[in-house]
């Protein structure tokens, strides 16, 4: 489940779960289909160059989501990675003070799987 791949992957140090949601939508187009999100909120004392070390990011930054992820409300930059099995974004915002520690967002998506009945997804 995306869920335990994101919820349980280990955190850099010095690290706070701030949030987590997971939802189930169609989120890409429309037919019958199901997208699930799984995401995870957290704030760190690394920095934006470490952070992105930590995680190995695989495809580089973005201002808008990669492969059908969810843009946030804000101005960010979008980052491929790879968590556990799964392809994820790391999504960090572009601005940040130098004193605040750094707000980012772990997300992952899996999707188009057939909705069947669940309303959710029509």
């Amino acid at each position: 489940m995306i869920t335990n791949s994101i919820y349980n992957a280990p955190l850099p140090a010095n690290t706070t779960i701030l949030h987590r949601n997971a939802y189930i939508a169609n989120l890409i187009g429309s037919g019958d289909a199901c997208d699930y999100v799984a995401e995870q909120t957290m704030q760190t004392t690394y920095t934006r160059a470490n952070l992105l070390s930590y995680y190995h990011v695989i495809q580089g930054s973005s201002t808008a989501p990669i492969s059908h992820g969810i843009a946030l409300s804000v101005s960010a930059e979008y980052y491929r990675v790879k968590v556990g099995s799964w392809f994820a974004s790391i999504i960090i915002p572009i601005q940040q003070d130098s004193n605040e520690r750094l707000v980012f967002l772990l997300q992952i998506m899996d999707g188009r799987d057939d909705a069947g009945f669940d309303l959710r997804c029509l």
